[in-house]
């Protein structure tokens, strides 16, 4: 397996993704309640930008998955900052390439033991609900077992 660093981009894109205003995203309470331990000191760190806070979670993963692959140095990587996060426009991306995105981000940072339990992955987990739930039809979708066209009634 490879991995490579990705283009600060995506990680703005993704996190711009799961915060727009008024839809309601990736609150940070639905990360908490799910295991994500690092999330509060990130959004402190990020003087309450969860945008910023969200973009940094998956940089720093996607960092540690190069580290660990190639023995690359951490430190030399520079942080995204709240203006690339800021240029992004949140509903940039249709659901489907946000999926698309998430499989690449998620191959580019699996490189650590603990990419599974990771507070990244939780979000990233997240954000793919998310789209899921933005992509066309899914809201009309019949809740439950799906139904063929012959038994939905009139």
């Amino acid at each position: 397996m490879s991995a490579y660093l990705c283009d600060t981009k995506m990680f703005a894109r993704l996190a711009r993704f799961a915060t727009p205003e008024p839809r309601c995203g990736v609150m940070p309470y639905m990360l908490e309640a799910r295991g994500c331990a690092s999330l509060a000191g990130r959004i402190a760190a990020a003087d309450g930008n969860v945008a910023l806070a969200y973009a940094r979670l998956l940089q720093a993963a996607n960092v540690a998955s190069v580290a660990a692959r190639y023995g690359a140095d951490e430190a030399n990587v520079e942080l995204i900052g709240a203006d690339d996060v800021e240029a992004v426009r949140a509903g940039e991306l249709p659901p489907v390439a946000v999926l698309k995105a998430c499989d690449c981000l998620e191959y580019q940072s699996s490189e650590t033991d603990d990419w599974y339990t990771s507070d990244a992955k939780i979000l990233l987990d997240a954000i793919r609900e998310r789209a899921i739930m933005d992509l066309p039809g899914y809201a009309e979708a019949h809740w439950g077992y799906p139904l063929m066209p012959r038994e939905v009634q009139p």
